[in-house]
């Protein structure tokens, strides 16, 4: 979500935690032995990672007077004012809270609260690009499939897609005397045989696609499937506590082509055989391949399976056969079915009183399946990616290059972005802004050792606490700070963007953000403008 502030603080909640109780002081202070400095100890009732409420001191009090916490229901339109939120920070990791990172740099109180929301995590969908030709001679047809992902982007001049050309010429136009009729299928077997090959020689505009190197295997980021009748796509959800550990699916036992019932094989976890491993399924999915090659031939039916970023997300596999009666035990279609072939509407020409609109379904064609990148863990320390999608396109030109208008083209299905899974939480903490209580370390990166690697002050070392094994709830306020800040020294208005991420499965954690959600839009003065309680989708 983009933010437009002046000041963004990304917090990170575990542990499924309520607010504390109220009327607890935050901390003790004690001297440090040898000096006129103080020390905090915190209150040993908090817990690492848990959210918290607490109020200024008030003015007046009196010296060493510490804060203390409250309570949603002991705020109101009085104290809100002083109001704090934040979450506690272990900063060695050790379970011994030592700081609070604070939602905001100044409090929450009157007409500063300018807007609530929440949102949960999306899971990525794979683009899906479909043509079909409509009239063909016996001669080269060549297609242009363009690709738009972040390494093109990082490859090629803003807003130019990259592209790569694939051409099949018949068998008709390499004899002299033979018949010159050619079929669609032929041309769709033919361009989707030269499309998926060559996976370690792939070039886009002629240039190696990045990050190819010389030696290195390579697995092209999309794959070509012909189309037919059957088109079934199924969904498999990992299994999860709260969403963590998202690896495995009910066991994958039995699959049926052209009638006949086959055995998966080595497709059950070791320490449960009820179980099948999401690190299993590519080895599914080579063996429905295989099972078409010897019944149908190599263009008989085709798999493709794709997931992307966020290990709870579910996993797709996308099958097109012409086995009407292909079917997974225990699997059933996504709940948005795709339909291979659409009907197309056709006007005339001439348009007048008399003219209706003709429809036209396609009986041939080829599909293009993007597929998705998975971002491990920590994988952002080599290279902070700037796009997480991949779009796709194709078009189809003859000899001359012209672009040939013989094909219809279709969306079969529009691709999704993946977002609120760990990582992608751990790199909006990593863009927020550092200073202050929790965040006293370096802005950057100083890298020192044999290897390399940040030291121990840089901010890739410290500012991260998301797990991305995880997928989270997001709750964002829209604030306003009037005059200067520890980390803002100029009298201003200045535009905050706070988040809270709770992990999907804390449900005693969402609770109490959006009891204080609720708070705020009660008490809220008249003059104020609107807000509205927000709830994040379970």
């Amino acid at each position: 979500m983009k933010n437009y502030a002046n000041f963004n603080r990304i917090l990170v909640t575990e542990g499924d935690f309520a607010f504390p109780a109220a009327g607890l002081p935050l901390y003790t202070i004690k001297r440090k032995p040898g000096t006129t400095q103080t020390r905090r100890i915190y209150n040993n009732a908090f817990k690492p990672k848990q959210p918290i409420l607490w109020l200024d001191v008030p003015a007046g009090s009196a010296a060493g007077t510490v804060p203390e916490t409250i309570d949603v229901a002991g705020i109101t339109a009085d104290n809100v004012g002083s109001l704090n939120i934040g979450v506690l920070h272990s900063s060695g990791s050790n379970g011994i809270v030592d700081s609070i990172r604070s939602a905001g740099p100044e409090e929450f109180g009157g007409c500063d609260i300018r807007d609530l929301g929440a949102y949960g995590p999306s899971c990525a969908l794979s683009e899906i690009k479909a043509a079909y030709p409509k009239c063909l001679t016996c001669d080269t047809l060549s297609v242009r499939i363009t690709l738009d992902d972040n390494e093109t982007r990082a490859f090629y001049p803003n807003r130019v897609r990259a592209s790569q050309v694939f051409s099949y010429t018949p068998n008709c136009k390499q004899c002299e005397d033979c018949d010159k009729t050619v079929t669609a299928d032929e041309y769709m077997c033919g361009l989707v045989d030269e499309i998926n090959g060559n996976l370690e020689r792939i070039t886009l505009d002629e240039l190696p696609y990045p990050g190819m190197g010389s030696g290195r295997s390579f697995d092209k980021p999309y794959k070509a499937v012909k189309l037919h009748p059957t088109f079934k796509s199924y969904c498999m959800v990992p299994e999860g506590t709260a969403c963590d550990g998202c690896d495995r699916i009910d066991a994958l036992t039995t699959f049926t082509i052209n009638g006949v019932v086959k055995n998966f094989v080595g497709l059950t976890d070791s320490v449960d055989n009820t179980k099948t491993l999401t690190a299993q399924l590519e080895e599914a999915a080579a063996q429905i391949q295989e099972g078409f090659e010897e019944e149908y031939g190599r263009h008989g039916g085709f798999v493709v399976l794709t997931q992307g970023m966020g290990d709870c997300c579910g996993i797709q596999m996308y099958v097109s056969t012409c086995d009407t009666n292909f079917a997974i035990a225990g699997l059933s279609d996504c709940a948005n079915a795709i339909v291979p072939f659409p009907t197309f509407s056709q006007e005339s020409f001439c348009q007048d009183c008399a003219t209706s609109t003709d429809t036209e379904t396609p009986t041939a064609g080829l599909a293009i399946i993007a597929k998705q990148d998975k971002l491990e863990c920590g994988a952002f320390i080599g290279q902070v990616p700037e796009y997480r999608g991949r779009q796709i396109d194709i078009e189809f030109f003859d000899a001359y290059e012209a672009i040939n208008t013989n094909f219809l083209k279709a969306t079969l299905q529009k691709g999704a972005i993946a977002s609120n899974f760990g990582t992608d939480v751990q790199l909006r903490e990593y863009h927020q802004i550092v200073g202050g209580e929790g965040f006293d370390f370096q802005q950057g990166n100083t890298y020192s050792g044999h290897l390399g690697l940040p030291d121990s002050n840089s901010q890739l070392a410290n500012i991260t606490t998301a797990d991305c094994q995880t997928s989270y709830c997001t709750y964002y306020v829209r604030s306003r700070v009037y005059g200067d800040t520890f980390v803002m020294p100029e009298t201003n208005t200045y535009k905050v963007f706070s988040e809270l991420n709770v992990p999907q499965g804390d449900s005693t954690t969402r609770t109490a953000i959006e009891a204080l959600f609720t708070k705020f839009v009660a008490i809220k003065p008249n003059v104020c403008r609107d807000l509205a309680t927000a709830v994040c989708p379970s």
